[in-house]
């Protein structure tokens, strides 16, 4: 640790001996007095490492905030300051690294803080909504652990006249920043309020760096990590990693992102702070014994939680943490399986440990009433939730399509067409996963390579005495990257056509086509889901008869 010397303005290393010392808080400015500006005046000093402060820095803006620094720790009694801008060397990450872990202990240790806000007049009061209220100081996201970490703190205006001890103004920066004035006091520890509590404090704090939005909450949550400047985002999210290994507070997971849309998928980790916003309130239930590990793991993280089915592939989740706006109940999330890329009733017959999932519907708050009878750990379910879920080109060892028989109305099936460039072929032995899919036993299932990129299967269908022929064409068609069967029709077809000339007319653009005829409407639809290592696709050729209108 490095300490400046008030009296001799010397900056003074020591290891585990550090003697009393002030600590500073501030927001910087233009002309800071930075560790540059200490050069060490001969070999005694460089072997001490001591440095002294150069004349010409006595000229800098930031030095009449270091000096009124120093004059206050004298008068207190105290031979030594910390200050941010000088005590640290910042071109040595290795000591930039330390000083960021150990920020909160040595804030904690000091025996007085000063909080230095100089866009508060001198003399203005101490009310919440005037000019202490608005100072930047409580935006900043450093000042966070700065004010809650010192036991003794006192609040300095532009001119270096105090404001008042913290002790003595909790109430009012507790209106100020939402922080429990027991915490403030130092009656209520820190450790004690929950995650989501802690997080909500700094929601509405900014830091110029991303990264630092993590970097100066670990002493909130007594967690040590290697600085990663230019991980960006990613910073929070090792955070929130790092204290989920030393907790089971589920409040962790207790966020909004009010910015987001129904449809929007997140992980089950904050992206930032700011989801905190209104978290505050959140409190873990005491149910020792109840609690299930929730770990990292290759396919994402890992929880198990009790669960309702509410659509063909989403579940409430519920956690142990009580739910805004009165704070009863508990706090759910929606989990929608990825496994299956369509909704529709086929999507049912999945098995959810088969797949991973992602959060929806993150957008506001959902909720269990605690005696809902669905809290019941007995029933629990496990999920995979990565926190990032962009789809990566796959390879499969079966990709197979299912193409169902009887039409209905007053069309019918012609024999179905394989193209052999395609490599298309029946399958003699049907898929186990694709037959539970189908639901019934008239269908055909084929075997296809999409590599090819060819035309896969043509389907001709008739009405009834031939008065109108459909050729309905199935082919390759990426979707977001990802392998899909497209959907072709081609209305003037006749049996003179072959497998090339409809190769050449086939424009997949959709995986669904409506047509409309006089008397019937009939559409094709393809879905598609993945079992394991098996791709398939389900082809379904309805007709429907339109409702005769009497003329009157």
């Amino acid at each position: 640790m490095r300490l400046l010397n008030c009296r001799t303005l010397k900056l003074e290393s020591f290891n585990d001996d550090a003697p009393r010392y002030a600590i500073l808080s501030h927001r910087w400015r233009e002309e800071e007095i930075l560790f540059d500006d200490f050069q060490p005046d001969g070999p005694a000093d460089r072997k001490a490492g001591h440095r002294s402060l150069c004349k010409e820095a006595r000229d800098k803006e930031g030095y009449q905030k270091l000096h009124m620094a120093c004059a206050q720790a004298v008068n207190d009694w105290l031979n030594y300051v910390w200050i941010d801008t000088c005590c640290i060397e910042k071109s040595s990450s290795a000591e930039l690294s330390e000083a960021i872990n150990s920020m909160f202990a040595w804030y904690s240790g000091a025996d007085v803080c000063y909080a230095y806000l100089f866009d508060v007049p001198d003399h203005s009061g101490t009310d919440a909504t005037g000019p202490l209220g608005r100072s930047q100081w409580f935006r900043r996201g450093w000042t966070l652990q700065e004010l809650i970490a010192p036991q003794k703190m006192a609040f300095y205006s532009e001119g270096w006249v105090e404001i008042g001890p913290k002790l003595t103004l909790k109430s009012v920066l507790a209106s100020i920043t939402g922080i429990d004035a027991d915490v403030l006091a130092g009656t209520k520890p820190v450790m004690s309020c929950s995650i989501a509590m802690r997080m909500s404090w700094a929601a509405k704090r900014e830091t110029t760096r991303k990264e630092d939005e993590a970097y100066c909450l670990m002493g909130l949550f007594d967690i040590n990590m290697p600085m990663l400047y230019g991980e960006g985002g990613k910073a929070f999210i090792r955070l929130q990693e790092e204290i989920m290994k030393n907790t089971e507070d589920e409040s962790i997971f207790a966020w909004i992102d009010k910015d987001s849309t129904d449809d929007a998928t997140h992980g089950l980790i904050a992206r930032s702070p700011a989801y905190f916003a209104d978290s505050s309130g959140i409190k873990p239930y005491n149910s020792d014994g109840l609690r299930q590990v929730f770990t990292k793991t290759n396919r994402g993280m890992h929880v198990t939680l009790p669960a309702v089915r509410r659509w063909y592939s989403v579940w409430e989740a519920s956690f142990l943490c009580s739910s805004p706006p009165d704070y009863t109940g508990v706090v759910t999330v929606f989990l929608k399986q990825l496994t299956t890329e369509n909704e529709g009733p086929g999507a049912a017959t999945i098995n959810p440990r088969d797949g991973l999932f992602t959060r929806i519907r993150a957008n506001k708050w959902s909720r269990w009433p605690f005696d809902s009878g669905k809290n019941d750990r007995k029933g629990l379910m496990s999920f995979y939730v990565p926190q990032d879920h962009t789809p990566y080109d796959k390879a499969f060892t079966d990709q197979v399509i299912g193409l169902q028989r009887g039409l209905g109305g007053k069309w019918g099936m012609q024999d179905v067409w394989v193209n052999p460039k395609s490599k298309a072929n029946w399958r003699k032995s049907r898929s186990p996963a694709l037959g539970m899919w189908m639901r019934r036993a008239w269908y055909d299932e084929f075997w296809v390579d999409m590599r090819k990129g060819e035309l896969l299967l043509v389907v001709p269908i008739l009405r009834e005495w031939k008065t109108d022929k459909l050729a309905i064409l199935l082919g390759p068609l990426s979707e977001n990257g990802q392998p899909g069967v497209g959907v072709d029709v081609v209305t003037d077809w006749n049996e003179s056509m072959d497998l090339e000339a409809l190769q050449s007319l086939f424009e997949p653009n959709a995986t669904s086509v409506d047509m409309d005829f006089v008397d019937e409407a009939v559409k094709v639809r393809v879905f598609h889901r993945i079992r394991g290592t098996e791709c398939c696709f389900k082809a379904v050729i309805e007709v429907t008869e339109k409702p005769n209108i009497a003329i009157s």
